[in-house]
């Protein structure tokens, strides 16, 4: 899970818990620079804490996940694919 993307699914606040899909679940996520993180957000996993995944931004790509039109789940394997094979 290290070093993979996901998306943001619930805005991380500072020093509270948002909400990230990775791989087709939902894990709960905090931001590593205690910054807000908004919904639709690309982010990478950097640690994970107990239960949660310590993550920080890694793109200004913002998709509005409002609209109920992106599949969350491929489109954070497309992403990860991506970003990995630009590397």
């Amino acid at each position: 899970i290290i070093s993979q993307k996901g998306i943001v699914v619930q805005d991380i606040e500072p020093y509270e818990v948002g909400i990230v899909k990775l791989n087709g679940e939902e894990w709960s996520a905090i931001s590593k620079d205690k910054v807000k993180i908004e919904k639709g957000k690309i982010v990478e996993v950097i640690q994970i804490e107990g239960v949660k995944l310590i993550v920080r931004e890694v793109s200004n790509i913002n998709l509005d996940l409002d609209n109920n039109k992106y599949d969350t789940d491929a489109i954070s394997r497309e992403i990860d694919i991506k970003i990995k094979t630009s590397e």
